[in-house]
């Protein structure tokens, strides 16, 4: 185990003791990875709050006061993610330890979207073990931290040609959301909800997760196509984004594309797939409720020109604060402004976490080190809302350095 200084002593010996009561025979490698990564990860947590000078002078008392959520994406779940195999899915389940930690003060844990990862010749019942090993971790009776998904473009299993084999949306409400452990305002029947969690800083933070497969039938695929219905639209801009909301409201968006257009040479971390309304439809929208603003305007598919999504939205009167858009899709870690079309508009940020599985990560932005296969990623976001400030740690897998400071407006 890595050298531990004064600071780190006790989690030191926490771990050791941890390892001792796992034995150091066949578990020895994921033990030892997990007892290491955590007390760094739990280390640069505290030690990236040193300069704040509104709050305790103990550290722990500084972390615990602005709000803390644990960022996962793309864990794929199948035989072929190092890792997150369906049999013991490892990193996932080393994330929900972590997020678990009294130490780690963690007030919320987002996953957003790919909880599998089949093959086009998987049947449609290898698949649905992939997506209950994802449920039964995720879900676990031991993850007290208030846990929230949002679908990604794997999860209706639309790789394969095999109608029969795709998973309609109420078959995956019934797998994500039948032992969800905080409550949310979903509309029956949806997979798009929104959840309110008290903040530190006399804050409240409203979870709004959109569902990337959302269509009225099968017309498209949407391991390709990122779909949203006008009924969710209508939804967003009426229900999550002003019911119940106050001035204390801080808004983060679960949204599993890249809010980017396709981009083949990498300039983009759309790096697959399409916006089937456009890029710019949920950021204009957000856009307009930043700027306490209405918003008319129609956005017609780029692959069927006759279906389209009319935003009618007035904004003049709403009230809370958006913060930024959780993502994954490109299998990196990324952090970019995002782009509602419209000249001068405020900062929207987007977030993105890597994947959790070693053998899928892409390289194409930049190569991060892993220290070995199977090894996991996740991110950790401390979010400031009185310095508009995101502290964001990495959990293993690093882009650069461990820590750093994202503002957010």
């Amino acid at each position: 185990m890595k050298s531990c200084n004064r600071s780190q002593h006790m989690l030191c010996s926490f771990f050791a003791f941890m390892l001792c009561l796992c034995g150091c025979g066949e578990k020895e490698d994921p033990t030892i990875y997990y007892s290491e990564e955590t007390i760094e990860a739990l280390s640069n947590l505290e030690g990236m709050m040193g300069n704040g000078t509104t709050y305790s002078q103990l550290k722990s008392e500084r972390v615990s006061e602005r709000f803390k959520l644990v960022h996962l994406s793309d864990v794929h779940i199948s035989k072929s993610s190092a890792g997150c195999y369906p049999e013991n899915p490892e990193n996932l389940a080393q994330a929900i330890r972590f997020a678990n930690l009294p130490e780690a003060h963690i007030d919320a844990m987002a996953m957003t979207g790919d909880f599998i990862n089949p093959k086009p010749e998987d049947g449609k019942s290898t698949v649905r073990k992939y997506y209950e090993a994802f449920a039964s971790a995720y879900h676990v009776l031991s993850n007290a931290v208030p846990s929230f998904v949002s679908t990604g473009n794997h999860d209706a299993n639309m790789l394969g040609i095999d109608e029969s084999s795709h998973f309609s949306k109420e078959e995956i409400n019934g797998i994500l959301f039948d032992n969800q452990n905080y409550p949310i305002a979903q509309p029956a029947g949806e997979n798009y909800y929104y959840a309110d969690i008290d903040g530190h800083q006399d804050d409240v933070f409203r979870i709004i997760a959109l569902d990337n497969t959302d269509q009225e039938a099968r017309d498209y695929n949407t391991q390709q196509a990122c779909c949203v219905t006008q009924k969710q639209i209508d939804w967003l801009v009426n229900v999550a984004l002003k019911e119940g909301m106050s001035d204390r409201h801080k808004v983060v968006i679960l949204h599993h594309h890249p809010l980017q257009p396709y981009s083949k040479d990498g300039s983009t971390y759309m790096c697959s797939g399409y916006h089937l309304y456009g890029h710019e439809l949920i950021p204009s929208i957000v856009n307009a409720y930043i700027q306490r603003k209405p918003c008319d305007k129609t956005y017609k598919s780029v692959v069927a020109p006759r279906s389209e999504i009319t935003v009618r939205a007035d904004f003049s009167g709403a009230k809370g604060e958006f913060v930024c858009y959780l993502g994954g899709h490109a299998h990196t870690t990324a952090s970019f402004a995002v782009d509602c079309g419209e000249e001068g508009a405020p900062k929207q940020l987007m977030l993105l976490a890597n994947t959790m599985s070693s053998s899928l990560q892409n390289n194409a932005y930049g190569k991060i080190d892993r220290k070995g296969k199977g090894k996991n990623s996740f991110s950790i976001y401390c979010i400031d809302t009185v310095e508009k400030n995101i502290y964001v740690t990495y959990f293993g897998a690093r882009k650069g350095a461990a820590t750093e400071v994202v503002p957010y407006q």
